[in-house]
C-alpha cells in the first residue's frame, strides 16, 4: 500500500516536471507567445458628447452691442446610440463697447454734451439634444451638431445724459425672462485634443417689466413703467475644452 501511494506520488512529480521543461511551457516566456496584454484606456477628450461628457465653453458676440458668456455643459441621458441629452447654462454679460463708444466720440466732435451708455446681464440654462447621428452620416467625427431651449433672468440698464452732470436725461431698466430655441454646432480642432470651436443661434422671447425716468431741463422728473414683450435673434462665436 505504502509503495503504491509512493509510486503515485513519483510519477505525479515525474510528469510535472517534464511538463515545466518542454519547448510549449517554455515558451510562455519569449516575445510573442500567449500572453495577457492590458488595453490602454481611451482618451475620450474631443470624442463625441455621452453621459459624464463636461464642456467649457466662453463665447463672444455683438457687433455695435458686444456681449461675453462663459458656460458649462454637462452629458447626461442617452437616447439611443446617436442621440444625447445634456445640461447646463452660461452667463451672458453685454455692455455697448463700440456703438456707444462712437456716438460719443461724435458728439464730442460736434461739441455736444449728450453721452449714451448700457449694459445688461442675464443666467440662462441650457438643455440640449446633441445629434451625434450627424456627425456619423456626413463622416465628420469631430462635428458636434445639437439643438434645445435657453431660459433665464435678465436684467438691462440704458442711460442717455443730455449734458456733462447728467442733470437733465434718460435712464431706464428692466427686468425680464428670456426664452427661445437655440441650435448650433461644435468642432473639435484635431482629433481628441479636447480644444473646439463653435458657433451657436437663438431666437429669444422676452417677458418682463420695465421703468423710464425721464429729466427735463427745468428739474422735473417723469416716470412710467411699461410691459416687456418682445423677441429677436442672438448668436454668439467661441472656444471651448471638452473633457
Amino acid at each position: 500500500m505504502v509503495r503504491t501511494i509512493a509510486a503515485f506520488f513519483t510519477a505525479l512529480l515525474f510528469c510535472t516536471t517534464f511538463w515545466l521543461v518542454t519547448p510549449e511551457a517554455m515558451a510562455l516566456d519569449e516575445p510573442g507567445a500567449s500572453e495577457v496584454v492590458f488595453e490602454e484606456e481611451e482618451d475620450q477628450s474631443g470624442g463625441p458628447v455621452r453621459p459624464g461628457t463636461f464642456d467649457l465653453t466662453l463665447g463672444l458676440g455683438g457687433f455695435w452691442y458686444n456681449y461675453v458668456e462663459p458656460g458649462v455643459d454637462l452629458g447626461m441621458i442617452p437616447f439611443g446610440d446617436h442621440v444625447v441629452f445634456s445640461l447646463g447654462g452660461y452667463l451672458n454679460v453685454g455692455y455697448c463697447l463700440i456703438g456707444c463708444s462712437l456716438f460719443n466720440f461724435a458728439a464730442r466732435m460736434v461739441e455736444s454734451e449728450v453721452r449714451v451708455n448700457a449694459w445688461h446681464a442675464n443666467a440662462m440654462g441650457r438643455a440640449l439634444f446633441h445629434l451625434n447621428a450627424i456627425a456619423e452620416v456626413a463622416d465628420l467625427p469631430g462635428i458636434d451638431a445639437y439643438a434645445g431651449m435657453v431660459a433665464g433672468p435678465n436684467y438691462y440698464n440704458v442711460r442717455i445724459d443730455l449734458d456733462e452732470q447728467g442733470a437733465t436725461g434718460f435712464r431706464g431698466q428692466g427686468i425680464s425672462l428670456l426664452i427661445g430655441p437655440t441650435a448650433g454646432a461644435r468642432y473639435t480642432l484635431s482629433g481628441q485634443s479636447g480644444f473646439f470651436v463653435y458657433g451657436e443661434w437663438r431666437w429669444l422671447l422676452e417677458f418682463g417689466s420695465q421703468e423710464f425716468v425721464v429729466t427735463d431741463g427745468r428739474g422735473e422728473v417723469i416716470s412710467y413703467n411699461t410691459l416687456i414683450r418682445r423677441g429677436g435673434r442672438q448668436t454668439a462665436v467661441g472656444i471651448g475644452f471638452r473633457f
